[in-house]
């Protein structure tokens, strides 16, 4: 059970995973992890890794700064396309785990996404991928659309 943030530049894959302890309440964690100067994405995966159980994920946050604007589109699950979050992807890894979406489940009313892995042998993860102007969290954009995301 864990989050992955996943830092990518020309020739350097870099993988920080944050590991939780299980709990049956909703916890609040704060993860400071180095980005490369030339990160030219960020992917962020929200995960259940060969843990028999459920987790739930919900309001997550990437700022440059504590207390900074949210870089992240949609981490509060809150907008939909096709009942799913809108901009987010997910995959049992051909294993038994089930990846589900409760619109309205989340601590604030708003979007959770859950991994339930039936056995420890299994695993899932829902992942979305940010663009990054170089130097910066700050997203890029693309012919004057607004930030791009993509998988």
């Amino acid at each position: 059970v864990g989050m992955t943030v996943d830092s990518i530049r020309i020739g350097v894959h870099g993988d920080q995973r944050l590991r939780l302890t299980a709990t049956r309440e909703w916890k609040q964690f704060k993860w400071e992890v180095p980005v490369p100067a030339r990160a030219t994405t960020v992917v962020v995966e929200p995960f259940n890794y060969y843990a028999r159980g459920e987790v739930w994920w919900d309001s997550i946050s990437i700022s440059e700064r504590p207390g900074g604007p949210n870089l992240l589109t949609n981490g509060d699950f809150s907008k939909v396309a096709d009942k799913q979050p809108e901009g987010w992807r997910g995959s049992s890894y051909g294993t038994q785990s089930e990846l589900r979406f409760e619109p309205e489940t989340g601590r604030e009313g708003t979007g959770a996404v859950g991994i339930i892995c039936p056995d420890s042998s299994d695993r899932g993860g829902h992942h979305l991928s940010r663009l990054l102007r170089p130097g910066s969290l700050e997203p890029e954009h693309s012919g004057g659309r607004g930030p791009q995301a993509a998988c």
